[in-house]
């Protein structure tokens, strides 16, 4: 039997030796709680982030819904107030969180087999990256998820992701070099070094710290996130690179999962989806209009950036990967970006 084909929410949980008795009641259908459950969902950012704001969505159509919202209350906790993502990712695997909203990079740390979709220039645009994930793959990847013990029940957006800096970045010879903030995602770490920057990873809190000290002269993350963490105060330029497309992932813990029988575990997903076309929404909105708000607030933005340059200089990287994806799936991605 192969990992994705194990049953989900099994004996990985540490609640899985207490079932008995009280799990088999909790499933009956008679038996309903005296007020839905307070659940918390975490993630690292702002209220009014895509983040938060997907979060929210998710959170109000879980108490609109006939079936879940007399069960659970969610409560979306922002900011890193639940802990960086990783911390909030293992405490959705032990079940001491109850889920979070994770970017796909950070993802990959805990399920390398989707560390591909975080390789710099795999996708053609954010169209593609959406089908990609609305597709045959994203769904094996959920299953893989259940698996790995760490359910993803909706792929969300995080957004495409471009650089900022305190110098101008046109091309990839302006890249080399420059000391880069990534994400703690081994892909990312080593697609960004083989385009030549000088990159480390560094947890998304730390970096406001990271980038005032001058340990860092440049990061990466989507409009949405330079601008909801007002990284304008920190950083000159931002330079239109899109290198790297990084989705967002609505986790629940396995121990909340099997608390819930089948329909509810169904609702709740139809309720993550919700949330995940907001994050959407809003990266797409910022995308539009954040960066005239960047600009006004004294960012120079780069257009005139060297896509073909930075695209050719990454797919020898991309190429390599496919002994360790196969080389089958890695043509295809790189085919249909062509």
């Amino acid at each position: 039997m192969s990992m994705i084909d194990q049953k989900p929410y099994a004996a990985t949980s540490r609640r899985a030796a207490m079932l008995g008795l009280a799990a088999s009641a909790l499933a009956l259908p008679h038996i309903a709680r005296a007020a839905p459950r307070r659940v918390r969902f975490g993630h690292n950012g702002a209220v009014d982030s895509h983040f938060g704001r997907g979060g929210q969505e998710f959170a109000d159509a879980v108490a609109a819904d006939p079936v879940i919202g007399s069960v659970l209350k969610i409560e979306i906790v922002g900011n890193g107030q639940l802990g960086d993502e990783l911390f909030m990712m293992a405490g959705c695997t032990k079940g001491t969180v109850d889920g979070a909203l994770i970017g796909g990079a950070v993802i990959s740390t805990a399920m390398p087999e989707i560390g591909l979709l975080s390789a710099p220039y795999i996708f053609r645009d954010v169209a593609h990256a959406r089908a990609t994930l609305d597709g045959p793959i994203g769904t094996e990847f959920i299953e893989l998820s259940r698996a790995k013990n760490l359910p993803v029940l909706a792929w969300g957006e995080n957004g495409l992701v471009h650089l900022t800096s305190n110098v101008a970045v046109r091309t990839v010879a302006e890249l080399r070099g420059l000391k880069l903030r990534v994400p703690p995602s081994p892909m990312v770490l080593n697609g960004m070094r083989a385009l030549g920057a000088d990159a480390a990873p560094l947890a998304f809190g730390l970096l406001r710290g990271a980038l005032q000290s001058g340990e860092f002269q440049a990061q990466q993350n989507s409009i949405a996130i330079v601008e909801s963490a007002k990284l304008h105060e920190l950083q000159k330029y931002l330079s239109l690179t899109g290198h790297i497309y990084d989705a967002m992932g609505f986790i629940a813990s396995a121990d909340l999962l099997e608390d819930l029988n089948e329909a509810q575990r169904a609702a709740l997903t139809s309720c993550a989806r919700k949330g995940a076309v907001v994050t959407r929404q809003v990266a797409d909105v910022a995308a539009k209009d954040g960066l005239g708000r960047l600009r006004s607030l004294g960012m120079t933005i780069i257009e005139d950036v060297d896509l073909a340059g930075f695209r050719a200089a990454a797919r020898p990287y991309i190429e390599s990967l496919q002994p360790t994806f196969g080389a089958d799936r890695v043509k295809s991605l790189l085919g249909s970006a062509a």
